[in-house]
């Protein structure tokens, strides 16, 4: 699939969860460096907990709607970030974008070496922010190896 057509199918696919299901936090796709040219689809809302099968299905139906079952195999997994992870705050303390791209090239996140991203949304909400005084953990952002 050429990557202009899957950015575009990656942008209706987070604007009809965010519509539809509410405000995203973080919504795009990781090509890690171990990954054939298989993307992880990383997902973080309010309203998704990675401890909740329904929360994947919301995911995949939307997926499903979207991407013909042919490109679904562009997708090696759907990573649904609960509001503690460290992969979570690091692409949040990067940017914030919304319903726009911002992209990652080589390089290492909470442990996790990335050749490439696609940041369709990264945005904080304001019920998620840290109360004041309380410290960020510094994160690894290194280049990938």
């Amino acid at each position: 699939m050429h990557p202009t057509v899957f950015l575009k199918k990656l942008a209706a696919l987070e604007l009809s969860l965010s519509r539809d299901k509410g405000d995203l936090e973080v919504f795009g796709v990781v090509l890690r460096e171990d990954a054939r040219e298989e993307w992880d689809l990383s997902v973080a809302a309010p309203w998704l907990d990675s401890h909740h099968l329904e929360c994947y299905q919301v995911v995949a139906d939307a997926l499903r709607a979207t991407f013909s079952p042919k490109e679904h195999r562009n997708f090696s997994r759907i990573a649904i970030r609960n509001q503690d992870s460290p992969f979570l705050e690091d692409i949040l303390s990067m940017t914030s974008v919304e319903h726009g791209l911002y992209e990652i090239v080589n390089m290492t996140l909470s442990g996790i070496s990335i050749r490439r991203a696609y940041i369709i949304t990264a945005k904080r909400r304001p019920s998620q922010r840290r109360p004041s005084g309380k410290q960020r953990r510094k994160r690894d952002r290194s280049p990938a190896k």
